[in-house]
């Protein structure tokens, strides 16, 4: 009884671990999401959440809403990212390829949070929701 009540709890593990590594991403949400934004880039320059109309405050029940975390979906082209005040170029971040995504969390983080084409010429087009 003991060996087939194992074989069981191995069999799902196995399935879990199976299940786990074809997943791409898991994303915790908690909190309140903000509108998803949508953004292309037209340029080789690095920018910022806020520069580019990304809301990283949201009033919401009349209290203002500080970032906690922000989940980005690469949808073209590649993205290089920086945080602590590095500027992304076409050499220096941290690679999110097309059809890939990532969540940072950290209001300061996000506050430090730069992004650029990871190619030049190659502009992505990306979309952004903040989490608060």
């Amino acid at each position: 009884m003991k060996r087939i009540f194992l074989a069981i709890v191995l069999s799902a593990l196995f399935a879990f671990a199976a299940w786990a590594e074809s997943s791409t991403n898991v994303f915790f949400i908690d909190g309140k999401a903000g509108p998803t934004t949508t953004v292309t880039l037209a340029d080789n320059v690095a920018h910022t959440l806020s520069g580019d109309s990304v809301p990283v405050t949201l009033t919401y029940g009349g209290v203002t809403l500080y970032p906690r975390a922000v989940l980005v979906s690469v949808e073209t082209n590649g993205l290089r990212v920086t945080f602590g005040g590095s500027t992304p170029s076409q050499t220096l971040g941290h690679v999110i390829a097309a059809g890939s995504s990532a969540q940072f969390s950290g209001e300061d983080m996000i506050k430090a949070f730069k992004y650029s084409a990871a190619v030049a010429g190659s502009y992505p087009t990306m979309q952004f929701t903040v989490l608060y």
